[in-house]
Order: structure tokens, then C-alpha cells, then sequence
């Protein structure tokens, strides 16, 4: 995603958990726009800091800005589909030394509570990665695009956190990647699309 894109969003929604109007006062369930949710990660590959991306294949995702402990996020990765800078590291990536896509082609995150904190929310779930599966903490923000209805009907939620790929069983390259695994996850959602 292009930066001045991810500003333009950020500048309309960083106070949503601070001023939520009625409109949001109750669970809502949200549809995942899935040409533009992906989830990107960060690593290191010899000592230089490179990107790829995951394409998200499905979300299951009920957001309640006045009560964020009532929200809940799953969210299922094609790894499969994965992209690693360029084409030798993405075929790396893909094979049983690191993610196996083969035997192991999808990725998922389920939170099991999400709470307010400073910046938005934090949420602790599940991640499970290459077949294993660890707890993980997450921190998000619900945010609004700016030409969004003020409704909240369209959300935007950002999620950063972090992973040691080691402890997934993926410890391929050891010496040319780095273990700490960085995510964001950027997730488009549509609440009047559940209903269509």
C-alpha cells in the first residue's frame, strides 16, 4: 500500500474508539473486502530489511467500538499465495524449509479477547503457523478512510505486532534470515455488505 494512501486513512480514524456515536453502540458484524485486506511482514534477509505480503482468503470480524471487549477477529491467510521480495525469495519461502505451503497452505489468527488500550485495542489470540500454534498479542486501531460514511459502516483495522518464526517450526535460512518476523495486517471492512 502506498504511504500517502495509509496517512490519508490513518488521519480520519485514530479517534473512532474515542467518539463513538449510537450508530455503533452494539456488535456488528463486518464483511472482509478481500482484493484490498493483506497482511504484510517484515524481515530481515542478510542484514537488509525486506517486505512481503500475504493475501488474506477470509475474515470473520464483529467490531463494537463502544464495548471493544465485545469485537472478534479471525482472519485466514493464504500463505500459499505469499510473495517475498522477489521471485528466489518467495520460492524459499514457500518451500518445506520454511513455510511448506504445500502440505501447510493457509495461516489463521483467532482472537480470544480484545481490550482497549492506549492507541485502540489490543487483542490476544491465537496464530497458527506451518501447523503450530502459539499465542500472540496484537494491537490495532479501528480507523476510517475519508471518504468513509461517518456511520462507521466502513472500517479500516490496522494490526501490528510480531513473531519469532522458530517458534512455528519455520527455521529454514537460518543464517541469511533473521528469526523476528514482523506483521501488519491491513484489513478493509463493510458492514452493509452482510446484508446485500
Amino acid at each position: 500500500m502506498e504511504i500517502a494512501h495509509v496517512s490519508k486513512v490513518l488521519a480520519f480514524g485514530v479517534a473512532l474508539l474515542g467518539a463513538v456515536g449510537s450508530a455503533c453502540a452494539e456488535p456488528y458484524a463486518y464483511m472482509l473486502d478481500v482484493k484490498r485486506s493483506n497482511v504484510a511482514f517484515f524481515y530481515d534477509l542478510g542484514g537488509l530489511a525486506t517486505k512481503g505480503h500475504f493475501p488474506i482468503s477470509e475474515a470473520d470480524v464483529t467490531v463494537d467500538l463502544a464495548n471493544v471487549s465485545a469485537s472478534e477477529v479471525r482472519v485466514r491467510i493464504a500463505t500459499e499465495f505469499a510473495r517475498a521480495g522477489g521471485a528466489f525469495a518467495t520460492m524459499a519461502m514457500r518451500s518445506p524449509d520454511l513455510l511448506h505451503t504445500g502440505a501447510y497452505p493457509y495461516a489463521e489468527f483467532i482472537s480470544h479477547t480484545v481490550s482497549r488500550s492506549d492507541t485502540g485495542a489490543r487483542i490476544l489470540g491465537d496464530l497458527t503457523l506451518r501447523g503450530q500454534t502459539r499465542p500472540i498479542v496484537l494491537e490495532a486501531k479501528f480507523m476510517r478512510e475519508a471518504d468513509a460514511p461517518l456511520d462507521n459502516s466502513k472500517l479500516v483495522l490496522r494490526i501490528e505486532g510480531g513473531v519469532n518464526r522458530s517458534d512455528y517450526g519455520v527455521t529454514g535460512f537460518q543464517k541469511l534470515v533473521g528469526d523476528r518476523i514482523n506483521l501488519g495486517f491491513l484489513v478493509y471492512l463493510d458492514r452493509d455488505a452482510v446484508t446485500q
